[in-house]
């Protein structure tokens, strides 16, 4: 984050709660938004001595239509019945826009990437909302609205967002609105306006027959059509009329998703039949599956959660259909409650239709495929009854709870679980969150961890575990250690590092920068390093006095630090953001190491110590494996789900025995990273994030978020 010229610090904060302070020490900071795909807002809060904001700038985070802006400046004039509008958009890459449609008052009146706008409109009404929605290359997409008419001048811009309700059959605009502002609602305008649907399809649940493609005449005239294929890169095909290019694998472009979709492939195919009639686009569906390559991992919640992100950014009336069939367990990154969830925050309405009974476990029941006539004329139906409201100010999704009035629903809201919610419930609101884990290396039954409520200890190998007293009041601690010799502990919190004395008699804290690794040097008891949120800090005493070492990696953020078991004055950070750092003389400076990692979050960095060297990484990516001590670096994740890695440990006696803590549970490979599968005894809603390996008892402990320390035997 930049604050500009002001040396004064800010305060970060993730859905309203404090998360970092950021200074020009320390500009950086990483926020855990956990393994749900949900709509976050984060926060930078500048605020003077008497504690008044003074500056506030706010950024989502996996919230549709907000990474790329596009804007309609103009107005419409009563006396030649035209409407003029410039139309202007911005990009993170520059990117101009694939496509871009205008529409007054939901009804498109302009589909070309162009400057400007003239249109006329008819006698009997005065447009009263215009919108310009726009999809770049990337498959990011942004949403503008203007309102034209009422109480704000005709150049003023409102702020209004479109929100897509549910009503009964027959019942008038002006009645609808009167019962909307009657409950409570902002409205400004109420409008049909166009339609548009996605399809996300499982290979082999339509198979090779084009015989049903005389049916499904009532989805014909919507404003898009996109068809999500559920395999290893997520496919996605986009109708749109007015183009008439093929189908095109070597085109690729890669959309923006919801964190932690990675490998997501979109082929233009867009056809100008789509607005004419005849079908085309059910020709497309059913091609649509069998122009991507085979399929080796099935997708479908993430699919879906990619439809959910989509849809969640339109303007538009909405529906997601999943086509279900195969029989292959699904190997997405959120599981059917996550998506459903993300898909019912953005208000998209869900039909499943299903080839097979036995298919897509986990998601809603619905019909049989074989009434795909039946089925698409029920899409049609609630399309009809969607209508767009647009209210005055911006809603938050993740509160938007209004009085409804009687017999109208959110479209596609509420009817989903949290699946937030449901694992708080599971686990109980106190269960143990626990960012760091120790062995004491002399005394293996001996047990540390860095909780949110402080340092805990067990003295029976993670039976049964207490508070380690560590000062007058317990504080966050991101990282705990135990020396080689097993004599002293070192934590470290959001604001201080602490070692204790006498064994844990008494403590003595160093003010810090928040502390996310400790490592100590394996031949000199009395040295230690420390990874912070602002660079990497060294002690010669004990830890008493703790000075920068960091030439060559200022202002990084460290995350995670190793050393060379052969040479201890070599070792290795891995921090966010900024790839993988090598330093050859005990830290007093530092190189990056491997060109491959160059600008990537590494969460965890670790050694082993066999006839070879190999170091290895944890990445937002997957494991990565450098067998030449940092030069290169390999992607070693076959087996691995799409999930954060946030911790690492090898077996000391076994260097081909690695153990990795991801957001989608534990996992382990003997043969060096080459291949993983998921250990006994850890499920896939398990977020581990700090490992500890105790080789005399074969014990694995791994800390968690909401399930404290986890004690597995690794056989």
């Amino acid at each position: 984050m930049d604050l500009g010229g002001s040396p004064q610090p800010a305060e970060l904060l993730l859905d309203e709660r404090p998360a970092c302070t950021i200074s020009a020490r320390a500009p950086a900071c990483t926020v855990d938004l956990g393994p749900d795909p949900v709509i976050h807002l984060l926060e930078l809060v500048r605020r003077d001595k008497s504690g008044r904001v003074t500056e506030r700038v706010k950024r989502w985070v996996n919230k549709p239509g907000v990474e790329a802006e596009v804007r309609a400046a103009g107005s419409c004039d009563r006396k030649p019945r035209t409407c003029q509008f410039t139309v202007t958009w911005a990009h993170p890459a520059k990117l101009d826009p694939a496509s871009l449609t205008v529409a007054l008052d939901g009804v498109t009146v302009a589909s070309a990437v162009a400057p400007s706008v003239r249109v006329p409109f008819p006698r009997d009404a005065t447009p009263q909302v215009v919108t310009a929605d726009a999809t770049f290359p990337d498959g990011r997409r942004a949403t503008f609205t203007q309102l034209l008419s009422g109480s704000y001048p005709e150049r003023a811009e409102a702020s209004l967002q479109a929100i897509p309700i549910t009503v009964p059959d027959g019942v008038p605009d002006d009645e609808l609105v009167r019962s909307l502002k009657e409950a409570g609602w902002p409205v400004r305008a109420i409008e049909l306006g166009g339609f548009e649907v996605e399809f996300v399809v499982e290979q082999g649940a339509l198979g090779s027959s084009f015989g049903l493609l005389g049916q499904g005449w009532p989805l014909q005239g919507a404003e898009q059509m996109r068809i999500i294929v559920a395999n290893d890169t997520i496919a996605a095909f986009q109708s749109i009329g007015g183009d008439t290019r093929e189908p095109s694998a070597g085109s690729s472009a890669r959309p923006a998703a919801p964190r932690g979709i990675p490998g997501v492939e979109t082929y233009a195919n867009r056809r100008s039949s789509i607005r004419a009639g005849g079908g085309s686009w059910l020709s497309d569906l059913f091609r649509a599956p069998n122009s991507v390559p085979p399929l080796k991992r099935l997708r479908t919640s993430d699919g879906m959660a990619l439809a959910g992100y989509d849809l969640g950014g339109s303007s538009r009336r909405r529906a997601v259909v999943l086509i279900a069939g195969s029989q292959r367990e699904d190997e997405s990154t959120f599981s059917p409650v996550q998506a459903q969830a993300y898909l019912g925050q953005n208000f998209v309405p869900l039909f499943v239709w299903r080839a097979a009974a036995r298919s897509a476990p986990g998601w809603p029941a619905g019909p049989d495929l074989k009434s795909f006539g039946a089925n698409v004329s029920a899409v049609r139906k609630e399309l009809d009854r969607q209508r767009i409201v647009w209210l005055e100010g911006r809603v938050d999704p993740r509160t938007f709870r209004p009085t409804l009035p009687q017999g109208i629903t959110i479209a596609g809201g509420g009817l989903f679980p949290d699946s937030s919610d449901a694992r708080r419930n599971e686990n109980g609101a106190d269960a143990d969150t626990v960012f760091s884990v120790a062995v004491d290396p002399t005394a293996p039954q001996s047990v540390y961890a860095g909780t949110r409520k402080g340092v805990e200890v067990s003295r029976d190998g993670g039976g049964h575990w207490g508070p380690l007293r560590t000062g007058d009041q317990a504080v966050e601690t991101y990282a705990v250690a135990s020396d080689p010799r097993g004599t002293e502990i070192f934590f470290g919190s959001s604001g201080a590092i602490g070692h204790s004395i006498a064994g844990g008699q008494s403590w003595a804290l160093a003010p810090s920068l928040p502390v996310f690794s400790i490592l100590f040097h394996t031949k000199d008891p009395k040295m230690a390093f420390a990874g912070t949120r602002g660079g990497l800090f060294r002690t010669a005493d004990g830890g008493t006095r703790w000075v920068p070492s960091e030439a060559g990696m200022e202002k990084t953020f460290a995350l995670s630090l190793a050393s060379d078991p052969r040479d201890p004055g070599v070792l290795y950070a891995a921090t966010a953001g900024s790839g993988v750092f090598k330093s050859t003389d005990t830290g007093q400076s530092w190189k990056p190491a491997g060109r491959e990692l160059e600008r990537t979050v590494v969460r965890a960095i670790a050694t082993n110590g066999g006839t070879e060297v190999s170091l290895y990484a944890g990445t937002d990516g997957g494991v990565f494996v450098s067998p030449d001590r940092g030069k290169t670096w390999q992607r070693r994740s076959a087996g691995l789900p799409r999930a954060v890695v946030y911790a690492l440990a090898v077996d000391p006696a076994g260097p081909a025995r690695v153990f990795a803590g991801t957001a989608a549970g534990l996992f382990e490979s003997r043969d060096g990273a080459k291949s993983w599968k998921r250990m006994t005894g850890s499920d896939a809603d398990t977020q581990v994030t700090s490992l500890a390996f105790d080789p005399s008892s074969q014990r694995l402990y791994a800390g968690t978020l909401g399930r404290g320390v986890l004690v597995l035997t690794a056989r």
